[in-house]
C-alpha cells in the first residue's frame, strides 16, 4: 500500500480519510497565517505612508523656504527701484502720490 503525506504533515495510507479534526487544524493554521500576513502588510503600509508623508513634509518645507526667499528678494528689488525713482524724479513722485490719494478718497466716498 502507498503512503502519502496529508496537508497537515501526517502520513497515512493512500485511502486514508481526512477527518474533521484535521480540517479544523488546517483551517486554524490557515487563519493564523492569514492574520500574521495581514498584520505584516498593515505594518509595511504604515511604514510606507509614514515615509511618504515625511518626504512630502520636507519637500513642502523646502519649497516654502525657497518661495519666501524669492519673495524677499523681489520685495528688496522693488523697494530699491521705488526709492531710486523717488530720488531721481521727485515731482513725478509727488504727482503720483497725489493721484493715489485722490483715487483712494473717491473710492471711500462711494
Amino acid at each position: 500500500m502507498a503512503t502519502q503525506t496529508t496537508t497537515n504533515g501526517k502520513s497515512g495510507s493512500a485511502d486514508a480519510k481526512v477527518t474533521s479534526e484535521d480540517l479544523r487544524e488546517d483551517f486554524e493554521k490557515l487563519r493564523s497565517d492569514m492574520a500574521t500576513l495581514v498584520a505584516q502588510v498593515a505594518e509595511m503600509s504604515r511604514a510606507k505612508v509614514s515615509d511618504t508623508a515625511h518626504t512630502a513634509k520636507e519637500t513642502a518645507k523646502a519649497k516654502a523656504s525657497e518661495a519666501a526667499h524669492r519673495a524677499e528678494e523681489g520685495y528688496e528689488m522693488g523697494r530699491g527701484w521705488v526709492t531710486e525713482q523717488a530720488s531721481n524724479r521727485p515731482f513725478a513722485t509727488i504727482g503720483i502720490a497725489v493721484l493715489v490719494g485722490i483715487l483712494i478718497g473717491r473710492s471711500l466716498r462711494r
